[in-house]
């Protein structure tokens, strides 16, 4: 490669790399966990010259698409549709590239999404009814099945934990607080119009502890 074909590959490299570096807004894909949602990228070509577009998936299966390559045509809108399937709660990430390929003189920027999974509540698979006298211990099977069908997850280790949900009237106290917060913030921003007055102090909900998170009456069994 002599000195001019160097000098053109690196200003090729100087122009065409920064357009790999991905967006600033990630496209998160919120559900509930075992739920499958889809999501649209929107491309749109404002030229008079249709583009084709490479398309490429990277990172988790649990992404996936269902078209290799796109084409728009002139002062067109093209979408493309990435679906996800939540399977664990922790949060999975892909990337999706668009690549032009090149069949006339117009050279299209290459564009790049990071994906991001968000699970923030989980699926009842199964309610369990259980009755017994006070401070008598009872024994409660619970059947656990590994629904992942995938090699990869032939065997699978289970969590376990007991998490005791709040009352209705602690639902209703932290409500009650936080509109009493409201009203102080709002009444305070019309008294002071300052930057130099006193913050007005809130009231913060009292944090969970092991008293209000375990059941009161429970017991051991050896």
């Amino acid at each position: 490669m002599n000195q001019i074909d160097m000098v053109l590959f690196c200003a090729q490299l100087y122009f065409q790399l920064p357009n790999y570096i991905p967006k600033t807004a990630t496209i998160s894909f919120q559900c509930v966990l075992h739920e499958t949602v889809f999501k649209f990228v929107e491309l749109n070509n404002p030229t008079g010259k249709p583009i084709s577009y490479w398309i490429k998936l990277d990172g988790d299966s649990d992404f996936e698409i269902e078209d290799q390559f796109i084409r728009i045509d002139p002062k067109q809108t093209q979408k493309v549709k990435v679906k996800f399937t939540s399977k664990i709660s922790q949060k999975k990430h892909g990337r999706i590239t668009f690549t032009n390929k090149k069949e006339n003189n117009m050279q299209a920027a290459a564009l790049v999404f990071n994906l991001e999974s968000e699970i923030p509540q989980r699926k009842t698979e199964k309610t369990l009814e259980v009755s017994t006298q006070l401070y008598t211990c009872q024994d409660i099977k619970i059947p656990i099945k590994n629904t992942y069908q995938n090699k990869h997850y032939e065997f699978a280790t289970f969590k376990v934990t007991v998490i005791k949900e709040p009352t209705q009237s602690q639902l209703n106290k932290e409500k009650a607080l936080a509109q009493k917060n409201a009203k102080k913030a709002s009444a305070a921003a019309k008294n002071n119009k300052t930057n130099s007055a006193a913050p007005v102090p809130v009231e913060t909900p009292p944090e969970l502890t092991l008293q209000n998170v375990i059941p009161t009456f429970y017991c051991h069994k050896d």
